[in-house]
């Protein structure tokens, strides 16, 4: 399940333009148009490739319900790999919303933000059980003289 729509995405970016980013022929007569639909659904799946990337980190995944936070990051994302096709020029607007979101993700991972979501509930059987080893001396008996 993707995290955003293409509505979500018309939601930050007019139409026109996410026409011409997805459009390769340049004759797509709207974001219906077949080819341009499944550019659009790459750079949404790429998007949300790397948030779970993230979110796997500390969440349970599929997420259950997706958060309106992460939708957003999602749709933020997708335009961003849109502005990176077909040698296009850097756009600094969308590299500068890009990291802002690979920060949002990197708290998210951490903590430090929390998303209403089920953490990774770790059996305790999978749990890493702490170890203590200890190497007895040779030279231990020779404090005795």
């Amino acid at each position: 399940m993707a995290y955003c729509t293409i509505t979500n995405l018309k939601k930050i970016i007019d139409e026109s333009t996410l026409l011409r980013m997805a459009d390769d022929t340049g004759s797509a007569p709207d974001l219906d148009d077949a080819a341009v639909a499944a550019v659009i659904e790459e750079a949404i799946e790429q998007a949300d490739t790397e948030i779970d990337s993230y979110l796997a980190a500390r969440y349970t995944l599929p997420l259950s319900l997706v958060p309106i936070i992460i939708t957003r990051l999602s749709a933020r994302m997708a335009v961003y790999y849109l502005t990176l096709r077909r040698d296009r020029p850097r756009d600094e607007k969308w590299e500068a919303v890009y990291k802002r979101a690979v920060e949002m993700l990197t708290h998210i991972s951490k903590g430090t933000i929390s998303l209403n979501a089920p953490l990774i509930q770790a059996d305790s059987a999978e749990r890493p059980k702490p170890c203590m080893v200890t190497i007895s001396s040779k030279f231990s008996k020779w404090r005795a003289f």
